[in-house]
Formats: C-alpha cells, sequence, structure tokens
C-alpha cells in the first residue's frame, strides 16, 4: 500500500512543511499528555489556573515547529 501526498509548490510550501512536521507535533502533544497526568497524579506547583495558562502557552511559543521559513 502506498500513499502520496502532492503539495503545489511555491503557493503550498508552508502547508508542506506543517505536514513534514507532524511527528514533531504528535511528539509535543504525548509529553503535554504525559505532564498533565503527571500532575494530576502526583501534584504541581502551580501557584493558580493563570500560572498553569502561561506556563502552557510558554511552552507551546518556544517550539521550533511555528518557524516554517
Amino acid at each position: 500500500m502506498e500513499c502520496i501526498i502532492k503539495f503545489n509548490l511555491p503557493e503550498e510550501e508552508d502547508d508542506m512543511k506543517l505536514a513534514l512536521r507532524g511527528s514533531q507535533y504528535y511528539s509535543f502533544i504525548f509529553e503535554l499528555d504525559n505532564d498533565l497526568r503527571t500532575w494530576l497524579k502526583h501534584g504541581h506547583e502551580f501557584q493558580d489556573v493563570e500560572h498553569l495558562m502561561r506556563v502552557l502557552r510558554d511552552r507551546i511559543a518556544d517550539l521550533p515547529l511555528w518557524d516554517i521559513t
């Protein structure tokens, strides 16, 4: 069995780069899920919900995945 994904370059270059990073997105979500499970099971040191949201947003912003150049 074979699957071929085609992109019309250069107009769909950004879409192509995002598709090529799919495994990296999956890894990030997998690690985040593990962290959330650990925090729920063993506790955490977040001051409040807003602190947790800031930490999560910072982790997302630090991903090199957003740079699609």
